[in-house]
């Protein structure tokens, strides 16, 4: 529970959007830069960005966006599509692939390190500089994100996700109209909210409150009228609501979302998980992903038909649909694949469906599959576990 205390916002792998009102001419630019970002143009991004802070370098703007946008596009190199549904707080407990991410880590932690040592020069000049308090806030809400899902340090992680509450608080204090700064301690208001009976009367004995609600409410506020993480707080109610809400508000705003920028798959997986997962209405996140294939050549890098293939195979395994599953998982092999652990995932429940079927041979091939693939001693331990179990008996 303290991972989702310090950082619910890591889900947010986008940046955040000014809705309709009127832009000053920095404001524009800086929603230029961040519909680049839900396009996952991050390349385009991160120039723009860079273009703030060479016309403005004695401001934590054009730092704090890049830095925002270092830190996403290493989290989206660290992803494994195969194993995350992004609409739940699950891929964080997940293993990932072992990627080498040496270059996207450190770029993020330049562009970070960038920022805090200016927003530090600024409050030594100015301590009651709410910009840079904000911008220092969000420079460790980034830290505790690496820690949590990068290097795996929950210590690291807590401490920095403690910083980031505390400061933003502080923001509020000083200046109640920055409120993007709600989002951090909206965050923790709903972790300490949810947190499981076993452990929520010691929570209160020494004084740790939670408020779901309120966190709902300062969320709201972010998406209606925020500047920096208006739709970050769009996103981030979605998940909440898809955890502990109203999962139909959920589909309703990825439903939004998918409409103003369809070239990001990333909303179509997090609607189809909702349905499937959240709602347990796998026909709807079959639809789903089956436009998603049709549409995927026009869709943003990152995604191959091989792990939408997948997800089809499972949608029709939840439907019982066995012979439409093994279709889908057949075409997985045959299609290109960005995550090494499709193959062996497609191979298990494929065994799992023959040995259903009374089709031993099958069966004990498909295990075999799944166990000698290298792969799998690494990211899929509990897959692998089972598929030994299944193959031993068979045998």
């Amino acid at each position: 529970m303290r991972d989702f205390v310090v950082l619910l916002s890591v889900y947010l792998s986008m940046g955040p959007l000014l809705g309709g009102q009127e832009l000053s001419g920095l404001d524009h630019r800086i929603r230029e830069g961040q519909d680049a970002l839900y396009r996952l143009d991050y390349a385009r991004a991160e120039n723009l960005f860079k273009q703030l802070i060479e016309e403005n370098p004695d401001s934590p703007v054009g730092y704090g966006m890049l830095s925002i946008t270092t830190w996403k596009q290493l989290l989206f190199a660290a992803s494994n599509l195969a194993l995350d549904d992004y609409a739940s707080p699950t891929p964080f407990t997940k293993s990932r692939t072992f990627k080498n991410i040496t270059q996207e880590t450190q770029r993020f932690r330049q562009a970070n390190d960038n920022l805090l040592v200016l927003c530090e020069t600024l409050l030594d000049n100015n301590p009651q500089d709410t910009l840079a308090l904000y911008f220092k806030g969000l420079a460790y809400e980034n830290l505790a994100a690496e820690a949590i899902v990068i290097t795996k340090s929950r210590r690291t992680a807590f401490n920095y996700g403690r910083k980031a509450n505390s400061v933003h608080k502080k923001v509020l204090e000083l200046d109640p109209h920055l409120i993007d700064a709600h989002v951090s301690v909206a965050s923790n208001e709903f972790a300490k909210a949810t947190l499981p009976w076993s452990i929520k009367w010691l929570a209160f004995l020494v004084g740790i409150r939670g408020d779901k609600e309120q966190a709902f409410e300062r969320l709201e506020r972010v998406a209606q009228k925020g500047k920096y993480r208006q739709l970050d707080a769009q996103v981030l109610l979605a998940v909440l609501h898809a955890w502990k809400g109203d999962p139909l508000k959920s589909v309703a705003i990825f439903q939004d979302l998918r409409k103003q920028y369809p070239q990001n798959f990333l909303f179509d997986i997090n609607l189809a998980a909702i349905h499937q997962f959240n709602l347990n209405d796998a026909e709807s996140a079959l639809g789903i992903y089956q436009q998603l294939l049709k549409t995927l050549p026009s869709k943003a890098a990152g995604l191959l038909a091989g792990e939408v293939y997948l997800r089809i195979g499972l949608a029709y395994l939840q439907l019982g649909q066995h012979s439409l599953a093994l279709q889908a998982f057949t075409r997985v092999l045959k299609e290109p694949k960005g995550e090494m652990e499709t193959a062996p995932l497609a191979y298990f429940h494929m065994a799992q469906i023959h040995e259903q079927r009374g089709e031993r041979d099958q069966a004990i091939e498909y295990y075999q599959q799944v166990v000698k693939d290298s792969v799998s001693q690494n990211t899929l331990k509990e897959t692998l576990k089972e598929a030994q179990r299944r193959l031993n008996r068979l045998k």
